[in-house]
């Protein structure tokens, strides 16, 4: 049923429609309080405006309310003290808050969650495993919430803990293809981290760039050792670790790859393999096929 304004009197209560409650009010000389029904502002009494939408008399505040961002992103459409505050569920149920963090009820002043399913049914839920309401918040209040994640399959992050996915022991780590590529099959602190050698050493990381030392929950290059085994020690003298890389270092590592046969690049300059002297020349294939046995600018040259 419509209520009229109090000072209609007759109870404050009306069973006819709207159009026909209006005309009554028309002919009596009423306007309408707020909260009450209307068609247009000059329904409303002093102080008041017609909210078209909602079809009910509002306070010029409460209008500000209802058109300002904080209505669409946090269900704010309501004033009171001076302040846009959240009064009833339905605009809390179609905000935005609603949809991503599963804040879709109104209370104390707010949009809060109150219930999983409106947890569930968020982006939050899917992507961070914030499933379950805990104190007006969507969280991840269980290792349920975690184990449904992509992230407990990439990062290890299976087990709910202080409201958040992480990774709590290593056999969540050990299933990761973070671990494999990586090294990170340790947990620490709630994430995966390289914790020991033994996490590198298995990672083509090691095999292909003598990153088999874990340094700070990192694989890194942590002696010339690391980088001698490596397949870029053999392919570009990449055989000296330094800064937790492994980089052409001496003139040995360029000695041991084929270039230096092949084309005489056998010096170590800024990091390279380089034709730096004659003896270069001398050892390689072009001297002896075409008597290019002379260093010249980085180049074996004929004498």
């Amino acid at each position: 049923m419509e209520r009229l304004s109090p000072a209609c009197g007759h109870e404050g209560r009306c069973a006819m429609r709207l159009l026909l409650w209006l005309v009554v009010l028309s002919f009596a000389g009423c306007k309408a309080g707020e909260g009450d029904r209307c068609a247009k502002a000059e329904d409303c009494g002093s102080g008041l405006t017609c909210d078209l939408d909602a079809a009910s008399c509002v306070t010029a505040e409460t209008m500000a309310c209802a058109r300002s961002a904080g209505c669409k992103s946090a269900g704010l459409c309501a004033s009171r003290g001076g302040l846009c505050v959240a009064l009833a569920n339905g605009p809390c149920a179609v905000s935005d808050a609603c949809k991503e963090l599963g804040l879709c009820v109104a209370k104390a002043g707010e949009c809060r969650a109150e219930n999983n399913a409106d947890c569930m049914a968020t982006k939050a839920c899917s992507a961070l495993g914030y499933c379950t309401a805990v104190e007006g918040k969507c969280v991840a209040g269980k290792d349920a919430d975690c184990a449904r994640l992509d992230g407990c399959n990439s990062h290890g992050a299976c087990i709910a803990r202080g409201g958040k996915c992480v990774a709590g022991k290593d056999a969540d780590c050990a299933r990761t293809l973070a671990c494999e590529v990586v090294g990170l099959c340790t947990a620490v602190e709630g994430k995966c981290v390289a914790g020991k050698d033994g996490d590198c050493a298995r990672t083509p990381a090691c095999k292909d760039n003598g990153l088999c030392t874990a340094v700070e929950g990192k694989c890194v290059a942590g002696k010339d050792g690391d980088c001698e085994g490596s397949g870029n020690c053999r392919t570009y003298g990449w055989c000296t670790a330094k800064d937790g890389h492994c980089v052409t270092g001496k003139d040995a590592d360029c000695e041991r790859i084929d270039e230096c046969d092949r084309s005489g690049r056998c010096t170590a300059r800024n990091g390279k393999c380089v034709v730096g002297k004659d003896a270069d020349c001398a050892r390689s294939a072009p001297c002896e096929v075409a008597g290019l046995c002379k260093a010249k600018d980085g180049e074996c040259v004929k004498p």
